[in-house]
Parts: structure tokens; C-alpha cells; sequence
């Protein structure tokens, strides 16, 4: 059997090494007649887990996303909550109403709707404001919705400090061409079971059933996922594609494209 080295994602291929180098180490590359292809697919490994995913919307954490719906619901509750007692019409909190309702219209409602740029501006204004004005910090405190926006700004600086993290990251990001140093690992690797599918006729004396077994449990894994993306796609660029193969000293055992 053989996969197509070039229809494995970078994800997935830098996934592939991670778990096919540990094997290839477990059997001691110097007991197998293999150290100097070992050492290399090592090394190309290397630059393969300096690759990153590029900065953009793909690489938005599902913590990240989850804060911004967190923080979209507690706006709607803090409106929500505003509204409904100001349609209570209790004249003890009418005063107090005139100033948090109109607070509340002018920086939380249009945040519903505004993009994350938009949003991340008015509430950092709103926070300015209640840090500066008496009044308003003293009617959220009457009307118990201290609570809530404390919460909020605490979440909106949670979020505040993923996106610079996020910033920080691309930035540091290596110049590095994910194709070239792909490919590198790509021939790293299909020399390294090419050697290995040779191995066992230029060293009958070792037995390489054990080492192949094993990294056949891990390459027809890879096989499945190659083989049912290529069901959604039928153009197959023969040309472009790098076979993995391992085979005992009787018969191939490899990957399926």
C-alpha cells in the first residue's frame, strides 16, 4: 500500500512525525543499520514543529470564542436587566433609572451588533466613564449592576490580553516557506522507509518485522484520512505525489492512496 505524502495536510504530516520518529528511536536507528536516515528525517522534524498556522481568522482558539459569546450574552443580560426595570415603573428608582438606562443605550445596545473592533472601542470609552464619573458609578451601585459590569470588563480584558498574545505570535513567526520545508521532511521520510523497505536484504541477519509492524499501525491510520478526503476530490495530481512504502522481506505492507 502507499499514501501520497503531498495529500497529507501540513497538520497532519507534522502529526505523522511526531509519532513515526519515536518508533523509528525505539528500535535504536544504530541496532538497524538506519542512523543517517534517521538523523535527517530528525532534523527536517525540527523545522516542521517551527511551522505555525498563519495569523488570522483559522487560528482563533475556541477560548477565544467562547469569551466573546460569554461576553455578548452578559451584554444582552445587563440591557435586558436595565429595560425590564425601567418598564417596572417603581418612582423610587426613577432618578436612578434616568441616568443607567441612557448609559446603557448609548455603550452596551450597539455593541449587540457592532464588530469586534466597534465593541472593544465603546467599552473601553464606558469604563473610562464610570472610572470618572461619581454619578454613574454610584447609580450602577444602586441598582445592584456593579456586579455585572465588573464582570464584563473583566472579560472584555481577558480577551484583550488573547488577541495581543495573538499579535505577539505572528510577529515571531519564522520566516519560514511551509512547502520548502515540507518537502524537505517529505523525502526525509519516504528515503527513510524506502532504506527500510532495503533493509532486510542487505541485513538478513536483523529482524525488522517488529519496527515495520509498528509503523504500519500508524501509516494505515493516515491512509483512512487521505482516502476519504480524496472521495470529495477525484483530480489526483500523480505528479506532485510522494509514495511512502514499507515493506517485510516477503511482502509490501504500506499506506493506501
Amino acid at each position: 500500500r502507499t499514501v501520497s505524502c503531498a495529500k497529507v495536510r501540513k497538520h497532519e504530516f507534522r502529526d505523522l512525525l511526531s509519532e513515526v520518529i519515536p518508533v523509528f528511536l525505539k528500535y535504536d536507528p544504530v541496532v538497524m543499520n538506519l542512523k543517517v536516515m534517521v538523523d535527517r528525517l530528525v532534523a527536517a522534524n525540527i523545522h516542521m514543529n517551527e511551522l505555525r498556522v498563519s495569523y488570522g481568522k483559522q487560528t482563533e482558539t475556541k477560548e477565544l470564542v467562547n469569551m466573546r459569546k460569554r461576553r455578548l450574552k452578559l451584554i444582552r443580560s445587563i440591557v435586558s436587566q436595565a429595560r425590564s426595570m425601567k418598564r417596572t415603573g417603581v418612582v423610587s428608582l426613577d432618578a436612578t433609572l434616568l441616568v443607567v438606562v441612557p448609559f446603557v443605550e448609548r455603550y452596551l445596545v450597539p455593541c449587540i451588533n457592532a464588530n469586534l473592533s466597534d465593541t472593544a472601542d465603546r467599552l473601553k470609552e464606558m469604563y473610562t466613564v464610570i472610572d470618572t464619573n461619581a454619578s454613574i458609578k454610584a447609580a450602577l451601585r444602586s441598582l445592584n449592576l456593579t456586579l455585572f459590569f465588573d464582570e464584563l470588563n473583566a472579560l472584555q480584558q481577558s480577551i484583550l490580553s488573547v488577541n495581543t498574545l495573538r499579535r505577539e505570535a505572528a510577529i515571531e513567526q519564522p520566516d519560514l516557506k511551509t512547502k520548502d520545508v515540507k518537502a524537505i521532511a517529505q523525502d526525509a521520510l519516504t528515503d527513510l522507509l524506502t532504506t527500510l523497505e532495503l533493509a532486510p536484504i542487505e541485513h538478513p541477519e536483523t529482524d525488522y518485522n517488529p519496527l515495520i509492524a509498528e509503523l504500519n499501525k500508524i501509516l494505515v491510520y493516515y491512509s483512512v484520512v487521505v482516502k476519504a478526503r480524496s472521495k470529495k476530490s477525484k483530480q489526483d495530481a500523480t505528479s506532485n505525489n510522494l509514495s511512502m512504502t514499507v515493506a517485510t522481506p516477503d511482502k509490501t505492507t504500506a499506506i493506501a492512496s
